[in-house]
């Protein structure tokens, strides 16, 4: 019948066998690199935004600039150093996330390259900010009768606990799963290409 599957004869004895089945494409590079792609460009966009809240936020607190904590008008240096770097870093994922999902061997260890430095970011990341907003709690402490100080109070507490998960998130947890994956599970740039081509055992 013309859909039953061909036969090819195996070894001298002349036995039939069917045609060896092939692996299908394991689906993990393709979802590893979309998601890396996605929060790649969300560490770029919110990278340019927090930047450019810096200096903006910075220009029109100026003229009030005894109404807001210092390290809101006169950002420190460092934390505008560490944005940029991260906002390269997170341009590095997008294009690991693209050669993973591309199935391409340079996924692997572009992905372990990011993952050991982008821990190092979050952490001085997250050392920059509570240093911030250790200045801030001073600065309310000391100026209770300003608004700022008294919107700090009401909920400020909540703000920052949302700042820190979500650094902490962004920062380590997808960095920390990249490191086990691509050190630990997946030791072999291979097998980001492996499955069309390999006969099922």
């Amino acid at each position: 019948m013309a859909d039953e599957k061909p036969l090819y004869v195996a070894g001298n004895a002349g036995e039939i066998a069917a045609e060896p089945d092939f692996a299908p494409r394991p689906s993990w590079p393709k979802v590893i690199g979309i998601i890396s792609i996605v929060l790649g460009s969300l560490g770029v966009l919110c990278g340019a935004a927090g930047i450019g809240w810096q200096f903006l936020g910075a220009s029109m607190m100026g003229a009030q600039a005894g109404d807001f904590p210092p390290v809101y008008t006169n950002p420190p240096l460092l934390m505008t150093v560490v944005g940029v770097i991260a906002i390269l870093w997170s341009i590095l994922l997008i294009v690991a996330g693209s050669t993973t999902a591309g199935r391409k061997p340079a996924g692997r260890p572009m992905h372990l390259l990011w993952a050991s430095v982008a821990i190092v970011i979050g952490a001085i990341s997250m050392y920059n900010q509570t240093q911030m907003q250790a200045e801030v709690a001073r600065w309310v402490s000391e100026n209770p009768e300003k608004r700022f100080a008294k919107q700090q109070k009401m909920g400020g507490g909540l703000g920052s606990m949302i700042g820190y998960g979500c650094g902490g998130f962004f920062g380590f947890a997808w960095p920390l799963f990249t490191l086990v994956w691509f050190g630990a599970v997946k030791r072999s740039g291979a097998q980001i290409a492996a499955g069309a081509d390999e006969p099922v055992a």
